[in-house]
């Protein structure tokens, strides 16, 4: 089925919330009831430890997606100001993930997020129509799928009328990405999305999703500016999934519950029984919690010398040990990293593509930009664009 009335608005100079409004306005002949706001997220240090109930650093961004809701009789119906596909499904009933066949694939996130809130927090609901508008980037490793669950849920969570535990609502987005997506992904995304604050990052603990909120360094002496390789990743085409199959394939020979349990000093005397693959998992992971640790103590004592040894370390790990990166991502880490007033450099996110994040000095922004540009551009063939990393406030409502 399809929603005739639609038409998709380019407005490319208005914010999100704005072209959200607007799209649904034009798509259902009337304004929305609510629009909320989710950021995407960069992480500093700590991928693919989430799902191994260890530490994350990321920080959300000020970029994110919207969502303008509200209600409708029986449907859930849907559309994206930047996305394909107008799709209208059957909210009757509970929907279940064989009846977005033939839908877009963003409807896998959009209506199983609708979903997996319903059946949580709402089961008595109706239908909802949504309109999103997105400044993240698809494909990016900037968690554009986790701003975009979100900003549904939290705008949702205000349709029915709800006050909804943050915890429990980034749990509910995490679980419409495993069982309607098919992306096995941690609790990061999603709960930093939830949990931002300006001015900081945050470090969770995915054990127990506690979070802490760390300065970052001040701005007239240093930020971080992310870079893109111009190649997309997606954590829903095997290489993910086939990496978190390792680490919980590990579990039963090392007698953990998780990785988050292995020490550095047990890295030394790992068993036999371990495929090569379960090894490099079980050091990337163990490494990068600490790693973790590390770096958010030397971030706000100004020790960011040492705090980018980490980050190139880590790098290393995911590129090297753990096998997430590819090629351009390397190189375009590689020549970040080697700029003057770069401290260091690393992939962030899911991996196989996707940005890179780099701390550097502030007076040395656009000179290493122009650089990079060039040298990548010599080097791949491709084109990168930077953004200067401006820490944001986690979902909200905004109208």
């Amino acid at each position: 089925m399809s929603i005739s009335a639609a038409s998709k608005l380019q407005l490319s100079h208005a914010s999100p919330a704005q072209r959200a409004a607007d799209l649904y306005r034009s798509t259902f002949g009337h304004p929305p009831s609510f629009v909320a706001f989710a950021p995407g997220r960069v992480n500093l240090m700590g991928d693919h430890t989430d799902y191994c109930e260890g530490l994350v650093f990321p920080a959300a961004l000020s970029d994110g997606c919207a969502c303008a809701v509200g209600p409708r009789d029986g449907e859930f119906a849907a559309v994206s100001a930047e996305l394909a596909g107008e799709p209208v499904v059957d909210a009757s009933a509970t929907i279940l993930p064989n009846h977005l066949e033939g839908e877009p694939g963003w409807t896998r996130y959009a209506a199983g997020t609708f979903e997996s809130m319903r059946t949580r927090f709402a089961p008595d609901a109706g239908g909802a129509n949504i309109a999103i508008a997105s400044d993240v980037p698809s494909g990016s490793g900037l968690s554009s799928s986790a701003s975009l669950e979100v900003s549904i849920a939290t705008a949702l969570e205000h349709l029915w009328g709800l006050q909804i535990d943050p915890v429990e609502k980034a749990r509910a987005c995490q679980a419409a990405e495993h069982e309607y997506a098919g992306a096995p992904c941690g609790l990061m995304d999603q709960l930093v999305a939830v949990m931002g604050k300006k001015g900081c990052a945050i470090r969770i603990d995915c054990r127990d999703a506690t979070t802490i909120a760390v300065p970052m360094p001040p701005p007239r002496e240093a930020v971080f500016v992310i870079f893109d390789s111009a190649v997309s990743h997606a954590n829903d085409d095997g290489g993910y999934a086939a990496r978190r199959a390792a680490c919980e394939s590990s579990l039963p020979k090392l007698g953990v519950p998780a990785l988050r349990d292995v020490t550095l000093a047990e890295l030394q005397t790992l068993p036999a029984s371990l495929t090569d693959v379960e090894v490099d998992a079980v050091r990337h992971v163990v490494t990068e919690n600490a790693r973790v640790e590390a770096f958010t103590s030397l971030l706000p004592s100004g020790r960011l010398a040492e705090a980018g040894v980490l980050m190139n370390e880590s790098h290393r790990s995911l590129s090297e040990t753990y096998r997430v990166s590819c090629p351009e991502v390397d190189t375009l880490a590689e020549i970040v990293r080697s700029q003057p007033g770069v401290f260091g450099a690393r992939m962030t996110g899911g991996g196989f593509g996707g940005w890179i994040v780099a701390l550097m000095k502030t007076s040395a922004v656009e000179n290493v930009a122009g650089s990079v540009r060039e040298a990548y551009r010599a080097a791949t063939g491709r084109e990168t664009e930077h953004r200067v990393v401006e820490a944001g406030d986690g979902a909200r409502l905004v109208r």
